[in-house]
């Protein structure tokens, strides 16, 4: 099965979690409402879950996201998300294989 659907409101970062009162951790409001934005706009199009192993492909601009998730065979003997490898990885070639890591354009990342 493959599904694509799209955001049309401009692409946000994720936040950096904040310390609030009592040094305890949040996530920024903005991220909040960003995640929400999408979430809503994948259930408004009546989205299906999806029950096994994905593929998620996203092509941003200016204006929104195109979004494609599809079911894929692949597996992985790795635990962690996928997106938290590719985050440690980019931040440690950060200002060794490139100045920022805002000048990475793309990222192919898979786990096996």
């Amino acid at each position: 099965m493959r599904f694509t659907f799209r955001v049309d409101h401009p692409p946000k970062t994720k936040g950096r979690p904040r310390l609030g009162r009592k040094r305890k951790a949040y996530t920024p409001v903005e991220t909040l409402e960003a995640e929400d934005l999408i979430r809503t706009a994948y259930r408004d199009v009546c989205g299906p879950t999806f029950l096994g192993n994905v593929r998620v492909t996203v092509d941003y601009d200016k204006t929104g996201q195109t979004i494609t998730i599809e079911e894929t065979s692949a597996t992985s003997t790795l635990r962690g998300d996928v997106d938290n490898y590719m985050k440690l990885t980019l931040d440690a070639l950060q200002g060794a294989a490139f100045e920022n890591d805002k000048k990475v354009v793309a990222i192919t990342a898979v786990k096996h």
